[in-house]
């Protein structure tokens, strides 16, 4: 591999932003609040703005564990195992950087000014909540934002998306048809997010609550850039607290649908941990 080839270019050293949290959390609009921040999110983004590159490497460790995003114990087994989570590390690793996969996501010019300039770079998926320990096997001074939202709430969207679903979709559910289902689901994705959480230093890991962010983006925004080592732009803030609907907050006419099954899961260990019991 020539010198010039862009993944010797790429600032794998720079540590990127590492954005997790269960489907239907607000990931993806607080991954356009980082981008619309100056946070290089990628050239290969999905219309949920998820670099298609770091995804398709996080379904391929979901796919040779036997898991997939709605069924996710087999690869949080898998990944207990360390001589495991060296493997797929050295798996990831040559798919980046020996196959190129890296070029999808930035282009030579880009990974130029990545490196010149301090300018931050990272990607967001929901399986990263899964697959972390590989992912900071890999870059381990990565920051790491993991976007909490009450699961209740999580529960009835994603119930709702997929009761919606074509049935051609790839990524149709079929057990998320079941409400109950889709709560646990999301109990194991904050368990999963947060248990991986512990082996990041205090400086390195920031919980963002998806409620906060809408009732106060602009507190919310000045922690989060404060904890990337950066400066707020106001100029850059004040357009994107303009954007924020706060009308997101109130879910009660979909709540109303779901009232059986919302008093069973509103006191369940994990929302009671969260503070949302």
């Amino acid at each position: 591999m020539g010198l010039n080839s862009l993944p010797s270019l790429f600032p794998r050293a720079k540590a990127p932003v590492i954005v997790m949290g269960m489907h239907r959390s607000g990931t993806s609009m607080f991954m356009r609040m980082l981008a619309a921040l100056g946070v290089f999110v990628g050239n290969d983004i999905s219309s949920n703005v998820e670099a298609l590159t770091f995804q398709n490497s996080n379904r391929m460790v979901l796919k040779s564990c036997g898991a997939y995003w709605d069924n996710v114990a087999p690869v949080l087994k898998c990944l207990e195992n360390p001589t495991d989570v060296v493997q797929y590390t050295k798996r990831m690793e040559e798919r980046l950087f020996v196959h190129n996969a890296i070029c999808k996501y930035c282009d030579r010019f880009t990974a130029l000014r990545l490196r010149a300039f301090d300018k931050l770079w990272g990607w967001k998926d929901p399986r990263n909540s899964l697959t972390l320990p590989i992912w900071l096997e890999i870059f381990p001074d990565a920051f790491v934002i993991n976007v909490i939202r009450n699961g209740v709430d999580v529960a009835i969207s994603l119930h709702r998306r997929e009761s919606k679903r074509a049935l051609d979709d790839p990524d149709r559910s079929i057990s998320c048809h079941e409400p109950d289902y889709c709560f646990r689901l999301w109990g194991q994705y904050v368990q999963a997010s947060r248990l991986h959480s512990r082996s990041i230093a205090a400086n390195k890991y920031l919980e963002v609550r998806y409620e906060d962010l809408l009732a106060s983006p602009k507190g919310e925004l000045e922690r989060v850039i404060c904890f990337l080592g950066r400066v707020p732009d106001a100029r850059r803030m004040a357009n994107i607290v303009r954007a924020v609907n706060r009308n997101r907050l109130d879910n009660s006419v979909y709540r109303a649908q779901y009232g059986t099954a919302i008093s069973r899961w509103e006191n369940s260990d994990v929302m009671v941990q969260l503070d949302y019991g």
